[in-house]
């Protein structure tokens, strides 16, 4: 989402069914949210790929 103009620039779909859960945070150009599966998602804003995958057990919760 652009900040200034609130306009979506791109979005993510997991490989996985489901949605992505809560709303990400941003921070060094990477975007954090928690997928499908309850795993911390890392994604690159530029190249809009998934970085890395955090599994946990359980509920997970990003807090910006």
């Amino acid at each position: 989402m652009d900040a200034n103009t609130g306009k979506e620039q791109w979005e993510y779909e997991p490989p996985e069914s489901g949605n992505v859960w809560a709303t990400p945070t941003v921070r060094n150009g990477n975007i954090y949210a928690v997928g499908p599966d309850d795993s911390v998602l890392e994604l690159a804003a530029k190249t809009r790929t998934e970085r890395r995958r955090f599994r946990t057990k359980g509920q997970s919760h990003v807090a910006s």
